[in-house]
């Protein structure tokens, strides 16, 4: 087993345990987009599957963060591979989800299950459709849940999304209360194509990994990156 699946494998066990746990939803957040060929048996993206690490910098990969107290620093790369990873959408620690929302969880032989309980929705990923704050000459894409609050004046949520500005990919967070919406704070931008934004939570903190599915020549990257958002999160919980 090699060292980049080990450490994955170690910080995506809740992942696993959570693919074992979720039940079934009756859609996914994701517009269906059938997989084509082969890559529509479920056998066949299982069997091709695999993380291969990669040693390569958010320079590399033409991220860069933004300066602000929201920063985010680089954890682990790997390159997604297979006859069928290009029709990967999103990634969630140990979790694969496809275009056609199904999702695939990595096990300790390095090989990845089907997990047919586990939708888009459990995995906490909003759709295009979702409501949310508008960037400048940004198109939405999708967004992903990271924290609420619950307040006397009702519930209030911090989401990180995804926007294609037309010069560059743009992930951003804000929070929501009532159908209204704070301003984005930029946490990066790329300008190779991103495919989604996710989030997995850190047990007791106000931080966790965002995990960003980029496209790297003619491979898909899965980066994750480590993101402390406790002044958003104070933001959040703050009487208003």
């Amino acid at each position: 087993m090699n060292i980049f699946f080990i450490k994955t494998f170690s910080t995506a066990a809740a992942a696993g345990a959570l693919a074992a746990a979720l039940v079934s939803c009756a859609a996914t957040a994701q517009t269906a987009v059938p997989a084509q060929g082969a890559c529509a048996a479920t056998a066949s993206r299982a069997a091709g599957i695999k993380y291969v690490p990669a040693h390569t910098s958010l320079s590399d990969l033409s991220i860069t963060p933004a300066g602000s107290q929201e920063r985010v620093k680089l954890a682990n790369v790997a390159l997604l591979q297979g006859p069928c990873a290009n029709d990967a959408y999103a990634f969630r620690m140990g979790l694969v989800l496809f275009k056609d929302g199904a999702v695939f969880a990595a096990m300790s032989n390095e090989r990845f299950s089907h997990s047919p309980q586990v939708t888009a929705q459990k995995l906490g990923i909003r759709p295009v459709e979702d409501g949310h704050p508008d960037l400048p000459q940004g198109r939405f894409i999708m967004a992903s849940k990271v924290d609420k609050a619950v307040a006397a004046n009702g519930e209030r949520t911090l989401d990180v999304g995804l926007w294609h500005t037309g010069d560059a990919y743009v992930v951003a967070a804000y929070t929501r209360q009532a159908g209204e919406f704070s301003a984005p704070v930029e946490l990066l931008r790329s300008t190779q194509p991103i495919r989604s934004v996710t989030y997995f939570p850190a047990p007791d903190a106000n931080s966790g990994t965002l995990g960003v599915l980029a496209e790297h020549g003619d491979s898909v990257a899965s980066v994750s990156l480590d993101w402390n958002h406790e002044a958003l999160s104070r933001t959040l919980r703050a009487p208003k």
